[in-house]
C-alpha cells in the first residue's frame, strides 16, 4: 500500500513539473492549424541566439527560451534584446505561433516553452525558424 501510495504521489509531482512537456487542449488545437509537430519529455533551456544560430540542432525539440516579445501587424517574434517591429532584424529572432488570448504586450520580458521548428518561418518566411507556444511566463525584467 505504501508503495503504491509513493507511486502515486510520484506521478503527480512529475505531471506538475513545468519543465516537462505539457499541452492543453485548446492550445493543441490551435497549434495543430499550423502542424505544429510535438515532442515529449522535457523542455531543453536554449537563447535566442543559439536557436538561431543552430536551427538544424533544435528543429522539433521541445525548448525553453527567454527574450523580449515584439508584436505588430504581422509580426510576432521573440529576439534576444527590444526590437521596433518596424526595423527589426528578422534573422536575429523567432516567429512565434501564440493563442491570441495569450499574446503578451510588444516589449515584454517573456520566457516560452514550445517546439522549435524551421517548418514555418513566420510572415513571408522571413524568420530562421518558429516556436510553437505551449505556455508563456511574462517577467518583470527589462
Amino acid at each position: 500500500m505504501r508503495l503504491l501510495a509513493v507511486a502515486a504521489i510520484s506521478t503527480l509531482l512529475v505531471g506538475c513539473d513545468p519543465e516537462r512537456v505539457q499541452l492543453d487542449a485548446e492550445t493543441s488545437a490551435f497549434l495543430s492549424m499550423y502542424k505544429c509537430p510535438s515532442a515529449p519529455g522535457s523542455y531543453e533551456a536554449s537563447t535566442v541566439a543559439e536557436l538561431t544560430t543552430h536551427p538544424e540542432r533544435f528543429n522539433g525539440k521541445a525548448i525553453k527560451v527567454s527574450g523580449y516579445y515584439t508584436h505588430s501587424f504581422e509580426h510576432s517574434a521573440i529576439y534576444s534584446t527590444p526590437q521596433d517591429p518596424f526595423s527589426a532584424t528578422f534573422s536575429e529572432g523567432l516567429w512565434t505561433l501564440i493563442s491570441t488570448d495569450r499574446i503578451p504586450d510588444s516589449g515584454d520580458h517573456v520566457t516560452l516553452r514550445g517546439i522549435y521548428t524551421t517548418n514555418t518561418r513566420g510572415h513571408l518566411g522571413q524568420w530562421p525558424g518558429s516556436i510553437c507556444v505551449h505556455s508563456l511566463s511574462v517577467s518583470n525584467e527589462s
